[in-house]
């Protein structure tokens, strides 16, 4: 390692007093009252994004949507968001430039996967130059001489040249470019960036390496080249209304949580208020609590990336507190759980620890369980309707009050522009019926009884809780301890009664060398007290 990579490194490694910090603070409510200087409003966006931005660090990543009109802040909020983590990691994919990204990343391997540089192109030999004659016989004899002689050389050489380039061409028959995906964040600022679907199948996290072709046209020629991927990344795509049913749209929303910035007009009068306020030589220096922030996430990856730290889930009855009614929930409760998990990640120096085999692994708790609930209920509608937030309270609000009646997209706009002072139109009310009949909100049927081309809907939701679910006593500490204290026996059940629980503190502040945690052991007893709660309750008593 190298002093500057050292330099780097001291700087970046938490200080005792600054985990003394994280193990003391709310860490999600310090990153949330920090980054309000930034961005106001918009919490379940902030939230969302700080734990898609940790599921980076770990082998489960989670992908998210961000849906909503043009302009209300869905690239600006992701993008402070992400201002905290790693930035050598963070890829931004605009139009057109999907292609360059796999340039970019990728190394270019021959069909035996051995890597192809391309500066070791054989070169070609220079041809010696002619001699020149000079008024000396002698000197032109020995000059032809060393010409010939050269000559000779060069011919055999360039033998061995045209050869060798054919041997170098042969390499690329079969080749393919390898990108290693694991740990990245992919923010797609637009869905319609060329290569975009082919992105889509590395969501899945079905399997951890996929093959597909992009096609290239270089000086007009149409190329294919081969991709291999390999790992799971994270990606965040920024959508527009406009991608409402489209197949690219929908393809991408089934893979991740979709989450839409607020448009309240108190939210707009604030961030106009905010940016009034910006004092220019105060934006230079960054603020103390990003700086602690950006410091503790980078300790965090860098643990994690060491390859012996893994999250445990120690509820084996984890399933229980998440709904399993439609076909989504499946992945729904994957990601439900990988949230979780970086929730606990984010908590790392708050978590107990266990080792097997060489491996340390993070047990999560009851409070990274009810933070992850209470969010995921907010978003689980739209998550599953692949919809945006506006368009759900849309219907529940001008749609729902005609449960019991056959209605028309003329008799919504006449309810809107009856309820506000800013107008609709039947284009823009027919979109969103259209829409909200495709997610199975609404049925639509053509209206035989008339002369035009006219739809009747009929509603299909006609209870908010059958597309939700409610905390209610969920968010209780002890209620959520009834339940998940048998699945965390089931868990004891299952592993050794010889384990030793373990909490992460600093080794050795300063020290340049490869960073390693100090595991300190601690009774089973007090491992316990954290990962059902009790010892949280007693730290936000005090």
């Amino acid at each position: 390692m190298t002093i500057e990579e050292n330099k780097s490194f001291v700087q970046n490694i938490l200080t005792l007093e600054e985990i003394d910090i994280f193990q003391r603070k709310d860490i999600i409510q310090y990153f949330l009252d920090d980054i309000d200087h930034e961005v106001k409003h918009d919490k379940d966006v902030k939230l969302t994004g700080l734990f898609v931005g940790v599921s980076s660090f770990l082998e489960e990543t989670i992908n998210l949507t961000l849906k909503g009109k043009s302009g209300i802040g869905k690239t600006y909020t992701m993008k402070k968001v992400l201002s905290y983590f790693p930035q050598a990691k963070i890829h931004y994919i605009a139009k057109n430039s999907a292609t360059a990204f796999y340039h970019d990343n990728g190394i270019l391997r021959d069909k035996q996967g051995k890597e192809i540089n391309l500066d070791d192109m054989p070169k070609e030999p220079k041809e010696p130059k002619k001699i020149k004659k000079s008024k000396d016989d002698n000197e032109n004899k020995q000059a032809s001489e060393k010409y010939e002689q050269d000559l000779e050389k060069y011919k055999q050489e360039h033998e061995k040249y045209k050869q060798d380039v054919k041997d170098w061409l042969l390499r690329f028959e079969d080749s393919f470019l390898e990108i290693d995906l694991s740990n990245k964040i992919l923010f797609f600022l637009d869905a319609e960036a060329e290569g975009f679907e082919d992105m889509l199948p590395l969501l899945s996290h079905d399997v951890k390496s996929a093959e597909f072709n992009i096609t290239e046209s270089p000086k007009g020629a149409f190329k294919t080249k081969h991709i291999k991927t390999k790992g799971f990344p994270v990606a965040i795509f920024a959508m527009t209304d406009r991608w409402m049913g489209k197949r690219e749209g929908e393809r991408a929303t089934r893979q991740a949580f979709v989450v839409s910035p607020e448009e309240t007009e108190e939210k707009i009068k604030e961030a106009n208020k905010m940016q009034a306020s910006i004092l220019k030589w105060q934006v230079k220096h960054e603020r103390k609590a990003k700086t602690e922030i950006k410091k503790l996430l980078e300790a965090e990856r860098r643990l994690f990336s060491t390859g012996k730290f893994q999250i445990q889930m120690p509820f084996f009855n984890l399933n229980d507190l998440y709904p399993s009614t439609e076909v989504r929930d499946m992945r729904g409760f994957n990601q439900f759980k990988s949230t979780v998990e970086a929730c606990t990640a984010l908590h790392v120096y708050h978590r107990p620890v266990i080792e097997i085999e060489g491996i340390y692994y993070v047990l999560s708790t009851i409070d990274d369980v009810r933070t992850v609930l209470k969010l995921t209920s907010r978003l689980y509608e739209n998550t599953v309707a692949n919809a945006d937030k506006a368009l759900t309270d849309f219907y529940w609000k001008y749609c729902k009050p005609f449960e019991i009646l056959d209605f028309t997209a003329n008799a919504i706009v006449n309810k809107y522009n009856e309820e506000n002072t800013k107008k609709t139109n039947h284009s823009t009310v027919y979109k969103k019926l259209k829409a909200l009949s495709r997610m199975g909100y609404l049925d639509k049927q053509l209206h035989q009884e008339t002369n035009r081309k006219t739809y009747l809907f009929t509603c299909l939701k006609l209870n908010k809780e059958e597309t939700c679910f409610h905390l209610a006593d969920l968010e209780k500490t002890e209620f959520l301890r009834s339940i998940l204290e048998k699945g965390f026996n089931s868990f004891l059940t299952n592993t050794s009664s010889n384990i030793v629980y373990y909490i992460i503190e600093k080794n050795k502040e300063g020290t340049a060398s490869e960073w390693e945690p100090k595991l300190v052991p601690i009774p089973f007893e007090r491992a316990k007290e954290l990962v059902l709660g009790f010892e949280e309750a007693r730290l936000k008593e005090q």
